[in-house]
């Protein structure tokens, strides 16, 4: 088939509390898969959350109350990446 860029699929994230487990996902289709993941440089994730460069997926225990927002970049090694912004807000 013909190489496609990646594209963000799905919609925005859930919100967050502080010290309560979160997981949400990221999702980008592309071909060929697979995608890999990553934080615009200079964008941060809440503290205590981690996003797997495999899978899309955020996780891990926000520690700081506050809304949080940030790019989020897809690359499957075409010439061309996607980026998309995300916004998480942490309840006290």
């Amino acid at each position: 088939g013909v190489a496609a860029s990646p594209a963000f699929v799905g919609g925005s994230l859930a919100p967050a509390r502080v010290n309560a487990a979160y997981r949400e996902k990221v999702e980008a289709v592309a071909s060929p898969a697979p995608v890999a993941y990553s934080v615009r440089a200079g964008d941060s994730l809440p503290p205590g959350l981690v996003l797997d460069p495999a899978t899309g997926e955020l996780r891990g225990t926000p520690r700081v109350a506050g809304p949080y927002a940030f790019t989020i970049t897809a690359s499957n090694g075409s010439a061309t990446t996607a980026s998309r912004g995300y916004k998480i807000v942490v309840a006290p």
